[in-house]
């Protein structure tokens, strides 16, 4: 995606009061495929595509029983009180062969943040 003629002009002026420019993102996505959608209604806490977060280890335990590819995160780093369901490999928790791009898994696309410095032409 190229920048808008707005941020092009953002840029330019930028350089011009003598500033360096750089420019940084959120957390990336990633194209996944659906293996269907829990149907958990208020059971869920968090209902994403990528990771759907308990209040309950019971609730996540049936989810997985529907999902039995699908991942129970250990709580590494996160509070004792929650309780991950991951979608294994490019996954997700939509509708069945649906193809989507999402984030909150475990791939390492989904932690990389993009970091670009921009510089003038002479």
């Amino acid at each position: 995606m190229l920048p808008s003629d707005d941020a092009i002009s953002l840029i330019d002026r930028l350089f011009d009061e003598g500033f360096e420019v750089f420019m940084t993102a959120d957390h990336g996505n990633i194209a996944a495929d659906g293996i269907g959608t829990p149907k958990d209604g208020v059971l869920v806490e968090v209902a994403g595509k990528r990771a759907r977060i308990y209040d309950n280890p019971n609730f996540r335990a049936e989810a997985k029983s529907d999902y039995p590819e699908s991942i129970e995160w250990p709580n590494i780093g996160l509070p004792q009180d929650r309780h991950v369901l991951l979608p294994k490999g490019l996954r997700a928790f939509t509708a069945e062969n649906k193809h989507v791009v999402s984030h909150g898994g475990i791939s390492l696309e989904e932690i990389i943040v993009p970091f670009v410095r921009f510089t003038q032409d002479e």
